[in-house]
């Protein structure tokens, strides 16, 4: 992450902040919040890598709105209808997709098909979103279990190299696909 990008992020302050106030209904916090994300992401910025600084500080702000207010949920002694309200919307605009974030994680999922061979793509959807085992793949393309491991860790490689600032999410997703019943790459890039 750059200087700029930081700098930028701090231009848009208020911004973040009612998103953060939208949530946690407390100016301070909120303060706290955009703050504490700040300091968050200049601790680890030589590990961030993103395309998109608005829609990954919009997510990292409701994050951590979503901590807040469920710490704040513990603390109290009674069960507040308005904070669990809160919480509610919270998950549930976390659960709902960004189209930027979409489109993000679609082009990522094309540079991948782009930096796989047809082999590895086909081995790894045969493993992860049929569930078939290494002697069944291999029986079925032809080449041996060894090479199946081979072009899984091969995909695994690329995927980690590609969404390494969606990790989280991307299992999400996956474990998402994987509930509804599968898709492979065309259920995510659309083909």
């Amino acid at each position: 992450m750059t200087t700029a990008e930081i700098l930028y992020l701090n231009t848009e302050k208020i911004r973040y902040i009612r998103l953060a106030y939208g949530y946690v209904r407390n100016m301070d916090d909120a303060e706290d919040i955009f703050q504490d994300c700040i300091l968050s992401i200049l601790n680890n910025r030589d590990k961030i890598h993103i395309s998109d600084i608005s829609v990954y500080f919009s997510a990292v702000i409701k994050h951590r709105c979503l901590r807040h207010l469920k710490r704040e949920s513990k603390s109290d002694t009674f069960e507040d209808p308005i904070l669990q309200a809160h919480i509610a919307k919270l998950s549930a605009d976390m659960e709902r997709p960004d189209p930027a974030a979409q489109d993000d994680m679609s082009r990522l999922m094309k540079n991948c098909r782009a930096r796989l061979k047809d082999l590895t793509i086909n081995v790894f959807e045969a493993k992860r979103f049929e569930g078939m085992s290494y002697r069944e793949i291999s029986r079925i393309f032809g080449i041996r279990e060894s090479r199946v491991n081979l072009e899984i860790q091969r995909a695994l490689k690329i995927f980690r190299e590609e969404f390494k600032d969606y990790l989280p999410a991307i299992t999400l997703l996956i474990t998402g696909l994987l509930c509804v019943g599968g898709g492979g790459f065309s259920a995510i890039i659309g083909n």
